[in-house]
């Protein structure tokens, strides 16, 4: 997805995270989806929805925090963070 973003496709990008994010749901394996809902919030936060951006963010903490993974868990927090102050 950050591919597509840097290229000019945000709509594209969105689309890639959005499916990976709904993979790794199937998948239901922790660390792929803290990983995955971490890069989804950067993506969605770096094609400007706020909203989503911060909704992706509270799953990876969520899952990050319940698995102890603390690398996902600080960058979800970093990328939730980021899109509160602008």
């Amino acid at each position: 997805a950050w591919v597509l973003w840097m290229r000019g496709r945000p709509a594209a990008a969105r689309t890639a995270a959005r499916t990976a994010l709904a993979d790794a749901e199937r998948l239901a394996h922790p660390f792929t989806l803290a990983a995955t809902a971490t890069h989804v919030a950067l993506t969605e936060h770096l094609c400007g929805d706020a909203e989503r951006a911060q909704g992706a963010a509270a799953r990876a903490i969520d899952v990050a925090t319940r698995n102890g993974f603390r690398p996902w868990l600080g960058i979800a927090r970093v990328i939730r963070g980021a899109g509160r102050v602008g």
